[in-house]
């Protein structure tokens, strides 16, 4: 890789803060009206609330992603990541990229002018959204467990199956510079840039948490009960949040220059009652985490359906539901004090975490919820990624 950094290309401002400055360097129709349709095997009605979908997979579509008004990304089963800009067209995608493996991760950059599609084998492709054009192919993973950007500059973070966590810094000819953070051989399960953007903490499936600095590649950390699956920052306070495979949530604080420590511990499970730790454990492991913007609240979504919602300056249990199905909660997301919780059964549940009540409860045609993300046009939408190839729009 190109070691060379260009003295006229522009890098975000903390860039310089991560890396050293270096001088010498076969689908049915789709039903677009949302109506319900009939499973004459069983009899039963399938329930679709979408108000449009897109079909251009042709097996399960594992992430979705959407940029702005404009640019909706996803990747699916069959090898494919597609890109629509809707500004062309509502429809069509405007590129197709055939991958080597199925696509699991799909992200766009903070200026909506790159996106990085990356999948089971380890191949990432980062495109050019001005022209649709390549501007980079990495190879470097062996296995992408989870991918995001820096929040104000072109730097990819990449979480792999064999204990690396990988950073490349994006030029205008490609790969300008690349720093790896290794830590044994241990799965990274999950991984987030805190918001000052100079560290990175990343949970494996050994149990250990750590939070590394990215200029110096130092690290300080913890070791949890289980494997960390899940993690989530705010952003308005230094509190970060881990899930683990037991069901507990570890509250720490992230203040700059100190190390983590655990403010609070929301065991979720009582491991003195289970009869089967393991099974225990797979049921009410924590898929899922995130912070609410705007009040002190945190919700928590678990494999066994259950969606918890914490105070975090009081550490109080705000409400708790569990589906009907005891299916499991893939993602949660908010908007302002509404929570939107989706689950592998195929619903969509609104809450309104002031009372805790439901508010909506969208269906997806009776096919699995295996991702979502919000398409911040008017009013807003949901763009919900589902097993059989189909990418749900609900209105909110």
């Amino acid at each position: 890789m190109d070691e060379n950094i260009s003295d006229s290309e522009e890098i975000g401002d903390n860039v310089d803060v991560v890396f050293e400055d270096d001088e010498n360097g076969t689908h049915e129709e789709p039903n677009m009206d949302g109506d319900d349709g009939v499973d004459e095997s069983e009899g039963k009605i399938i329930e679709d609330d979408s108000t449009s979908a897109l079909y251009a997979h042709e097996k399960d579509v594992f992430c979705v992603e959407a940029s702005g008004t404009r640019w909706i990304g996803s990747g699916g089963e069959d090898d494919m990541a597609h890109i629509w800009d809707l500004s062309a067209s509502p429809t069509d995608p405007v590129l197709s990229i055939q991958h080597n493996d199925s696509v699991v991760s799909i992200a766009f950059n903070s200026t909506g002018t790159l996106v990085a599609t990356g999948d089971m084998s380890g191949r990432i492709f980062i495109t050019q959204l001005s022209d649709l054009s390549k501007r980079s192919e990495i190879s470097d993973c062996s296995d992408i467990e989870w991918m995001f950007w820096h929040k104000s500059s072109d730097i990819l973070f990449v979480g792999d199956s064999d204990g690396s966590a990988w950073m490349w810094l994006i030029s205008q000819t490609g790969i300008a510079q690349q720093k790896v953070y290794s830590s044994g051989n241990a799965t990274t399960s999950s991984g987030l840039l805190l918001p000052d953007g100079r560290r990175l903490l990343v949970g494996y499936d050994d149990g250990t948490l750590k939070l590394w600095q990215l200029q110096n590649q130092t690290n300080s950390g913890i070791t949890c009960d289980s494997a960390v699956l899940s993690i989530a920052h705010s952003e308005t306070q230094p509190l970060a949040a881990v899930g683990t495979a037991n069901g507990t949530v570890y509250l720490l604080n992230s203040t700059v220059d100190a190390n983590l420590r655990a403010l609070k511990t929301f065991a979720t499970s009582d491991p003195s009652q289970a009869e089967d730790m393991e099974t225990e454990e797979t049921e009410r492991s924590v898929e899922c985490l995130t912070f609410c913007k705007e009040h002190s609240w945190i919700a928590v979504g678990r494999n066994d359906g259950t969606t918890i919602v914490y105070e975090t300056d009081t550490h109080n249990t705000r409400f708790t539901h569990t589906n009907e199905t005891n299916q499991a909660v893939v993602k949660c997301l908010w908007i302002g004090y509404l929570l939107a919780v989706a689950s592998v059964d195929g619903t969509i549940v609104i809450f309104d975490a002031r009372s805790g009540n439901i508010v909506k409860e969208l269906r997806c045609g009776g096919d699995q919820v295996l991702d979502f993300s919000l398409l911040q046009v008017q009013p807003q939408k949901l763009i919900v990624a589902c097993s059989g190839g189909a990418i749900r729009f609900f209105d909110l």
